[in-house]
């Protein structure tokens, strides 16, 4: 209390003025000699935590610990107002709380509260993990706990729950969980997926026939259940299909998703022999063979009449064949079917056989314009025609044989007339009249000439060859002065071919053809060129001990035989060339080794050498390809393949060879009989089959598999 102590002018009545810091209250006295009565008048007071540390995500209560009093009015924590409370505790940082409370005289008291919400730990990792089936998988793998106190607390992170499987594809969740020092708990959901592989699917019982284009892409598709459609994707990363050779085969495929997964596939491949037959008409009662071609892996046929199957033949390799039907095609209502098999067995084509009957006979003949005092009429015929007669003026004449498709009939001199009527009339087999025709004809006087071939002194050609024209009908040969009493008739294609026989001897003969008409009367003359013979000869290499004991060869020129000298000797016997310059000379045993000096020599008509070639003389050689054997098997043969110069077989059984043998057959295939006691366990037998050529040379041996 601070002012004057003492003043005259105070009365009784004076008021006095108390100030006090913590009030604001007048208090007036009555008298001087009263004393002033202060009283107190307090400010209720808050308390509670100051600070108060909250963990993250917890319920704050903020009159948790507070309290309120006031010296008059006591107990005043009912009355406790909050100001401001802005804490939130899903946030961490610093916050303050102001509560206010107020007295019965109006005094109020305040309190700031300092609130501090914590940081809970932080878990990081792979929110989404993809994992490819049956995949390593450490669920620890990238993920992390950090705590803004206690640091790096990856060590402590707990995992909750886990239900990754990868061995089956889906959806998974993981579940972590880590508490820091203060008790502060975070906890992480990861996603797993466990993706599918993609799927391939091809086709089954896949078959190409041999020698056809084959994709192997286009047996395949591929799908993923992330992706989708993958066959563009599916790559080939082995195909070991050989599409000339039949067999079974292997193509292995792959396809990777966008995951990197990979599926592999192996398809298996049939590549199957192909062949074709055909068929020829069959008429009854004339053909006795079917006859037709084939084509492609064909190597056996048989016949089925009316249901009935005969037995298989090996096909020729020229791609014809002919199979012998007798008596069993005997109907046009015969079904009948020629069916082809390949090597195995299986048949690869049919074709019905067209059943004909024979066709009756038919034929026409046409005859040439017939000049009077010629000695044949001439003409050509078609069709049937067997026999051929000539009528003059109603009288027939002798039958005739026809030949080829021209005929020369000899009347001599019964044709006399332009008003005599002339038939030609054209006969079957049997003597049925086919057709008739007028013949032409005409007088006049005879012209002609003739043109001679270069003929071949000493060559293999015996004949003088020639055209002629005009009225010529037959010439005749003059050598040196002296015509041959024989004639060569004129063709109708006016050629002719005198044979010379052994006239000539000589390129200094004086040769010449004189030619005539029909009435003997010489109507023209040429001289004859002569030519001495020469030639050459080529040779095919011969085969020393393979089957083939001929060698063969072609000639030019005048050669008509060769012969054949071995070591400097000339075997004596000759072969002949044939029409088309071809010929063969059986060797026999003479030529035994490579190493010989094997020479041919040719000669013409004479006997004259006129040309000598040297033969290449090669080595045989050759492979076998042998089926698998089923001992005690219904089958007793053992069957297989050659190939080159393999003539015969022999087996060879636990080490001893057997004294019977076999012999390779058409088509390069052979049978191997076995007897019973021959081959008797598939198991410790063990059996070889050996080649040979035809000098019993050894080719090639295989073993035998045993089943």
């Amino acid at each position: 209390m601070t002012g004057t102590t003492v003043t005259d002018a105070a009365t009784p009545s004076t008021s006095a003025t108390y100030n006090d810091q913590n009030f604001a209250d007048t208090y007036t006295a009555e008298a001087t000699d009263d004393a002033i009565a202060v009283t107190s008048n307090e400010l209720p007071v808050i308390t509670g935590e100051a600070q108060t540390v909250v963990q993250p995500n917890t319920t704050f209560d903020p009159m948790l610990t507070m309290a309120a009093t006031d010296k008059e009015d006591g107990d005043l924590t009912t009355r406790i107002v909050v100001v401001s409370n802005p804490v939130d505790t899903s946030k961490s940082g610093a916050y303050d709380v102001t509560y206010e409370v107020t007295d019965s005289d109006g005094n109020k008291g305040t309190f700031t509260r300092h609130v501090i919400v914590e940081e809970a730990p932080v878990i990081t990792g792979e929110a989404t993990t993809k994992l490819n089936p049956n995949s390593g998988f450490d669920p620890m793998s990238t993920m992390q706990a950090t705590d803004k106190e206690d640091g790096n607390l990856t060590d402590k992170l707990v995992i909750v729950s886990n239900n990754v499987d990868t061995s089956q594809p889906g959806n998974y969740e993981i579940v972590y969980e880590v508490t820091d020092s203060d008790g502060n708990t975070s906890t992480f959901q990861r996603a797993v997926t466990v993706t599918e592989i993609p799927v391939i699917t091809i086709e089954d019982n896949v078959q190409v026939n041999r020698g056809t284009a084959f994709n192997p892409l286009a047996y395949v598709k591929a799908n993923d259940k992330e992706d989708g459609d993958l066959t563009s994707q599916v790559k080939v990363i082995s195909n070991t299909v050989d599409i000339n050779k039949a067999g079974t085969y292997q193509v292995t495929y792959e396809v990777t998703d966008s995951d990197g997964n990979k599926a592999t596939k192996t398809m298996q491949v049939k590549v199957a022999t192909v062949g074709t037959i055909k068929t020829n008409p069959f008429t009854i009662t004339k053909d006795g063979y079917v006859t037709g071609t084939y084509a492609g892996d064909v190597a056996r046929i048989a016949m089925v009449v009316d249901g009935q199957v005969y037995g298989k033949i090996p096909v020729p390799v020229d791609g014809t064949y002919k199979y012998y039907a007798g008596s069993k095609i005997s109907s046009l209502s015969n079904h009948v079917e020629m069916v082809a098999y390949d090597t195995a067995g299986k048949e690869l084509d049919r074709s019905d056989v067209t059943i004909q009957e024979v066709p009756p006979t038919v034929g026409d003949i046409t005859a040439a314009e017939y000049t009077i005092g010629s000695s044949y009429i001439t003409g050509s015929y078609t069709g049937d025609v067997a026999r051929i007669n000539v009528s003059i003026n109603g009288d027939e004449l002798e039958q005739i044989p026809a030949s080829g498709n021209q005929y020369r009939y000899y009347v001599g001199s019964r044709v006399t007339s332009l008003d005599d009527k002339v038939e030609v009339i054209a006969y079957d087999a049997k003597g049925k009249e086919l057709n008739r025709t007028n013949v032409s004809l005409k007088q006049d006087l005879p012209v002609g000439s003739i043109i001679s071939n270069d003929y071949l002194v000493g060559g293999a050609d015996k004949y003088i060859r020639g055209t002629a024209t005009g009225d010529i009908t037959h010439v005749k040969l003059e050598v040196n002065g002296t015509i041959m009493s024989s004639p060569a008739f004129i063709q109708e294609n006016s050629s002719f071919q005198y044979y010379v026989g052994s006239h000539i001897a000589s390129i200094d003969d004086n040769v010449v053809l004189v030619g005539y008409d029909a009435e003997g009367v010489e109507v023209s003359r040429t001289k004859v060129n002569l030519k001495e013979t020469q030639g050459t000869i080529a040779t095919q290499d011969y085969l020393v001990g393979g089957a083939d004991k001929y060698i063969r060869g072609t000639t030019t020129g005048d050669i008509t035989h060769v012969k054949l000298e071995v070591n400097g000797t000339v075997m004596t016997s000759p072969a002949l060339i044939q029409e088309d310059n071809s010929f063969q000379y059986y060797t026999g045993s003479h030529i035994a080794s490579t190493d010989d000096n094997v020479v041919l020599i040719g000669y013409n008509a004479q006997g004259k050498e006129i040309s000598r070639k040297t033969v290449n003389l090669i080595a045989t050689q050759g492979t076998i390809a042998v089926e698998d054997y089923v001992v005690g098997g219904a089958d007793k043969y053992i069957h297989g393949t050659s190939t080159g110069d393999v003539y015969r077989l022999k087996l060879i059984v636990n080490g001893e060879t057997l004294s019977s043998k076999t012999y390779v057959q058409p088509g390069n295939v052979f049978n191997y009989y076995v007897a019973s006691d021959e081959i008797i366990s598939a198991e410790n037998d063990k059996v070889e089959m050996v080649a040979y050529d035809n000098m019993g040379n050894e080719l090639d041996r295989s073993i035998v598999n045993l089943q």
